[in-house]
């Protein structure tokens, strides 16, 4: 059974969330709380969410609409991603007040893990039995900003161009008044950004509807939060924690290297590349993201 939830954040903005198995925590073995990332909704992972309903009994399983995305109310300011390990927090308080928990992000996801672990260590010291990092980055500098020029489709000799004005389109993006969604791109630019090798064509239809469905402020917001963020500081309230980072070799979006980056930093991790996938692993590599989420729970399936 799916239970809908509205969260109130400390700055009045109503999040909508998710909660799968069982209503109460106290009636529950352990709780996943799942993480989108940018441009996406809780959606994402529907796939993750049905098997781990299945095969762990008594597993319970919360997801959100990050602020912004989805059902979710905007908030009254500027986002950053540490904005939304506040959000996380909250999220957890408000629905997951008491038992083990297995934190999962993916994308933007993974760096609100990181945010709320910098913030609030004791929501994590004691409680949390196990984090998954995907597609994720530590820190992103302005030097390495992310790239979504493959995924507008664009002939090769205007993608340069196109890069190089991606920072000012986003500031004119984050301005846009509402909710006013961008007019519907290729579906074959969303494959190519977001998608490896293999994949479903009906996962690419259904991610590519939830973007062309995202408010262009909240694109163009985003992008700049995600300029901005560095948690790497935070990482160190994960060491004692065990740890799970995948990445696929073909992500366009966050590279191997940012992966890479965090395993050096959090020597205890375990590092999984998982070949020719993209960006999109809970829904390209469901059945190796699942493996990790019940290794870092102790289940064995």
């Amino acid at each position: 059974m799916t239970t809908p939830h509205f969260v109130r954040t400390d700055d009045g903005t109503a999040v909508a969330a998710w909660v799968d198995g069982p209503e109460s925590p106290s009636d529950a073995s352990l709780t996943y709380v799942l993480a989108h990332g940018w441009t996406l909704d809780h959606t994402s992972w529907d796939r993750v969410t049905e098997s781990l309903l299945t095969a762990i009994p008594g597993a319970r399983v919360v997801r959100w609409d990050q602020r912004g995305h989805g059902s979710s109310e905007r908030g009254p300011k500027r986002p950053t991603i540490k904005r939304l390990g506040d959000d996380l927090a909250t999220v957890v308080r408000q629905l997951a007040p008491e038992g083990d928990l297995v934190l999962a992000g993916h994308s933007m996801g993974g760096m609100t893990i990181m945010a709320c672990a910098g913030r609030y260590p004791e929501l994590v010291v004691g409680r949390v039995k196990g984090v998954a990092l995907l597609s994720t980055a530590g820190a992103i500098s302005p030097a390495e900003r992310i790239d979504v020029s493959p995924g507008l489709d664009l002939p090769k000799r205007l993608t340069p161009a196109a890069s190089a004005s991606l920072p000012w389109v986003m500031r004119v993006l984050a301005a846009m008044p509402g909710r006013a969604a961008l007019p519907r791109q290729r579906l074959d630019g969303t494959r190519a950004l977001l998608f490896g090798k293999d994949f479903d064509p009906v996962d690419v239809l259904r991610t590519h509807e939830v973007i062309a469905g995202t408010p262009m402020s909240t694109l163009g917001r985003f992008y700049l939060a995600l300029g901005r963020h560095d948690e790497l500081d935070a990482l160190a309230h994960l060491s004692g924690i065990p740890i799970s980072i995948l990445v696929g070799t073909h992500d366009r979006l966050t590279p191997q290297r940012f992966s890479q980056d965090l395993a050096e930093r959090l020597p205890h991790a375990r590092l999984v590349a998982l070949e020719g996938a993209g960006h999109m692993l809970p829904l390209e590599r469901a059945d190796e993201v699942l493996a990790e989420l019940y290794m870092l729970a102790g289940v064995t399936t």
